[in-house]
């Protein structure tokens, strides 16, 4: 996506998940989180087999303060099934901060993501409601991104990797829920971009098109941001 789609994507998130206080409706704040790439690959040590298809999983949270909170964890496909890379499920932290993650257990995940659940409002104007994890359209907690297909062509077509961050931020898409018997309505996704050291301070690498740059220079993820993820593992029957 553009940057001026990455920013209407943004909008409609802000316009449609908030938290509530009574009668008053406010932003989610701290949503823009930041993983390096050397920190994002040493979360690979512990892959079974290389040769396994692997996903990036990010689930939502908020902590105590009401802060959002995302949490990444690479997931490997064996023959057996889908399962957790061990030791890869970590806090991203804030893009102000240029942390380091913060190792997360699964019992602590579980309590930010039951948080986020139980306190963030989907707002339409309409008919607005608590989020919800049952009924035929639950509202998605997590999403994925392919390794190869979204992460590492991210990473690569805004080469050099060395010295990249990982950029991820809360956005929302509206999707055809007509299958269901439902309206349509918006998802939370996330954005996925690079961002670079410059100056000493961490600068997005994100631009419109620009139709002066040579063949070469034209890859859909050079200067652009990813797609919102998927709602379900990529390989998924």
């Amino acid at each position: 996506m553009t940057k001026t789609q990455y920013g209407s994507y943004r909008d409609a998130f802000k316009a449609h998940f908030k938290l509530k206080d009574g009668t008053t409706y406010s932003e989610i704040e701290m949503t823009k989180k930041v993983i390096s790439y050397n920190d994002l690959m040493a979360l690979t040590k512990n892959i079974k087999d290389p040769a396994d298809p692997l996903s990036m999983r990010l689930t939502y949270g908020l902590d105590t303060s009401n802060h959002f909170v995302l949490l990444l964890e690479l997931m490997e496909e064996t023959a057996t099934g889908i399962v957790p890379v061990p030791g890869s499920l970590v806090r991203c932290t804030d893009f102000s901060s240029r942390g380091t993650p913060v190792p997360t257990s699964p019992a602590q995940q579980k309590t930010y993501s039951d948080a986020y659940i139980n306190t963030v409002w989907y707002v339409d104007g309409a008919n607005d409601r608590h989020l919800t994890n049952g009924g035929n359209t639950p509202d998605p907690t997590s999403i994925w991104f392919d390794w190869e297909t979204e992460v590492m062509r991210e990473l690569e077509a805004n080469a050099p990797v060395e010295g990249s961050w990982l950029v991820l931020d809360c956005m929302s898409a509206q999707y055809d829920l007509s299958g269901f018997g439902y309206p349509d309505a918006y998802r939370h996704g996330m954005g996925l971009n690079i961002a670079k050291v410059e100056g000493g301070v961490l600068t997005d690498h994100l631009d419109d098109i620009d139709h002066s740059l040579p063949p070469a220079d034209k890859d859909p993820a050079n200067y652009k941001a990813m797609d919102l993820g998927n709602l379900h593992p990529p390989r998924w029957p």
